[in-house]
């Protein structure tokens, strides 16, 4: 498998609910996808909006164009919080860590989901998660890949309607210094260690 068939499916699954987007995702929902120009926030917003919905992609300034690339609409966190916009979405999906529910309570629309997924320990327990009768839910923890999933993202790839977002790739044998190489700041998209060099 090439390098970046191996990011496409690899990074779908790490996201946990990335995956889970293909059973939950109905045409004409809006999705909200916070850190969207990393690995998993690019997944996020290619199955969403690959699925129908409506999304925006949450983002800093550098990293802008990069997500509107992906067709989507953007919101730039670094000139105004997606939380106090007013706009409202279906499914919030948090692979930041920045979005708790407190925050974007009112950012949900009724019946909402917020998706956290680098959720803490305690959000993982429950720990602030809002009343049942609320009716807005949070996600949280792991959920397992099934094999018809995984079929499904192989074939978006391999029609050219799923692409990896890929920051820079580096030699195996360069792995231990490849935070020097890359410098300072968040990266975008995906990291690929490569074991065959000729694949350079």
């Amino acid at each position: 498998m090439s390098g970046i068939g191996v990011v496409m499916m690899m990074r779908p699954a790490s996201a946990d609910l990335d995956l889970s987007l293909t059973r939950v995702t109905e045409h004409g929902l809006f999705v909200g996808v916070v850190g969207a120009s990393g690995a998993v926030g690019t997944a996020a917003v290619q199955i969403a909006r690959h699925c129908g919905a409506d999304v925006t992609g949450v983002t800093s300034t550098a990293n802008v164009e990069l997500v509107a690339a992906l067709g989507v609409r953007v919101i730039d966190h670094m000139q105004s919080d997606f939380a106090t916009t007013g706009e409202t979405w279906d499914i919030i999906i948090d692979t930041t860590a920045t979005a708790p529910f407190v925050r974007c309570e009112q950012s949900l629309k009724p019946g909402g989901r917020l998706v956290l997924v680098l959720a803490s320990f305690a959000q993982t327990l429950g720990i602030g998660r809002p009343p049942k009768a609320s009716g807005k839910v949070v996600i949280t923890g792991y959920v397992p890949a099934r094999p018809e999933d995984l079929r499904t993202i192989a074939e978006w790839a391999s029609r050219g309607e799923l692409k990896p977002a890929i920051d820079r790739s580096y030699r195996l044998e360069d792995a231990a210094d490849t935070p020097r190489l890359r410098g300072p700041g968040r990266k975008r998209g995906s990291v690929v260690l490569v074991v065959a060099t000729d694949q350079l």
